[in-house]
């Protein structure tokens, strides 16, 4: 992710730092060549400095056009602007861009907002091979995100009124960001998103459906509706993150891992199944909910405090949540080796690994943490750890990748 964000901040700079050829000379319509100073209306390779109020009428489509609002400079355009081949548009400070929607299928451009794009009723479509830069502000009626298109909110802030959905092999970066998302979030990309010290919040749903991560780190993630992971998606949690959602549903290997200390996983409901989990570490203890499938009540993991809720699940679910097992297993899913500590040898443990056919091995316990490589051992699939202490018996499902 560091050499991406130098990459583009390369880029960046190499497409902007030249000083612009064609340039405003007063208010007026793009296609009057009197609001340039070329006395010519601006055509492909050009580059531009727009430091007036321009509008276009119809829709516009920057072909192989550098374009930089400067000097509260501002672009009406009351159709679809688009942008082609290798086409760059940079919003200044104080400057902005309005349109009914806004696409990119470029095969190398940027957009970098320092000031707003702003397409508030219509949809944003950022596809093709294209950086988009928000440090300003992204308003949009939807967002579809495709592609090698990379986002990155940094210090900005982003307002989708419906939905945004992200698909393909995408980059997705927040840092010290807001996202505001009125509809349903669906995320789907093949590589890992990151979320630092942001705030994203969803009016409707989200649904996680991709084996790459999601890393929160620092900030906060709310749903009001369904949080939805499956297919391996991995939400890992750290820094004092807050995940907060109506219901959470995990399948499928799925797992929301390591809420630490004042970190916060919080929901009115929850369903966990098909080799799924969530670890909420709570000091040298790591608490953990694995399949169970239509958990009532409030679930409330609170990272380096008592793990409360508005039921009495130590009463309720003895082997679920207050009374957590002491004895963890991670990785969870695995690819190779997973790790089991926790234990307390005068208790005199014993671990049993076993199939789905039955077949169980006895594995030897000398220490207070024992690691075991899986994959010199058994093929993929799904094992259940067994660890017997002072005449408790707790079982853990490990999916070997």
């Amino acid at each position: 992710m560091k050499n991406f964000v130098l990459l583009t901040f390369f880029f960046s700079i190499s497409f902007f730092m030249q000083a612009a050829v064609v340039q405003t000379v007063q208010n007026g319509s793009w296609n009057d060549a009197n609001t340039w100073n070329t006395k010519a209306i601006p055509t492909a390779g050009d580059e531009i400095a727009i430091r007036h109020e321009v509008t276009v009428e119809e829709d516009l489509t920057l072909n192989n056009i550098i374009v930089v609002l400067e000097e509260k400079g501002a672009l009406t355009v009351n159709g679809k602007c688009e942008l082609r081949g290798l086409s760059a548009l940079k919003i200044d400070e104080e400057s902005v861009v309005s349109c009914s929607s806004f696409k990119t299928h470029t095969s190398g451009g940027i957009v970098e907002i320092n000031g707003m794009l702003d397409c508030s009723n219509g949809e944003l479509y950022f596809g093709g091979i294209c950086s988009i830069l928000v440090h300003g502000q992204l308003n949009g009626g939807s967002l579809k995100h495709r592609g090698n298109a990379e986002l990155i909110i940094e210090g900005g802030f982003a307002n989708v009124q419906e939905n945004v959905s992200i698909l393909g092999n995408t980059e997705v970066f927040l840092r010290h960001a807001e996202w505001l998302i009125g509809g349903d979030f669906q995320l789907k990309s093949a590589k890992d998103i990151y979320i630092i010290e942001s705030d994203i919040t969803v009016a409707g749903s989200f649904l996680g459906n991709s084996e790459w991560s999601i890393h929160l780190q620092g900030g906060r993630f709310t749903v009001e509706k369904t949080l939805h992971l499956s297919n391996q998606q991995q939400f890992n949690v750290s820094g004092r993150a807050e995940i907060v959602a109506d219901h959470i549903k995990l399948t499928n290997n799925t797992s929301i891992n390591g809420v630490d200390e004042g970190g916060m996983l919080k929901c009115n409901s929850a369903e966990v199944s098909d080799a799924a989990a969530i670890q909420c570490a709570n000091g040298t203890e790591k608490y953990n909910v694995a399949n169970y499938k239509d958990i009532p009540g409030n679930l409330d993991l609170r990272g380096g405090e008592e793990v409360g809720s508005a039921l009495d699940w130590k009463n309720q679910f003895p082997s679920l949540l207050t009374d957590a097992p002491k004895v963890t297993v991670f990785p969870n899913p695995t690819t190779e080796r997973i790790t089991i500590e926790g234990f307390n040898l005068a208790n005199k443990p014993e671990v049993y690994i076993t199939n789905g056919s039955g077949q169980m091995e006895n594995i030897a316990v000398d220490q207070e943490s024992i690691r075991i490589n899986m994959k010199e051992k058994y093929a993929p699939g799904l094992y259940t750890v067994v660890i017997r202490e002072n005449e408790e018996t707790q079982s853990i499902q490990v999916v070997l990748q």
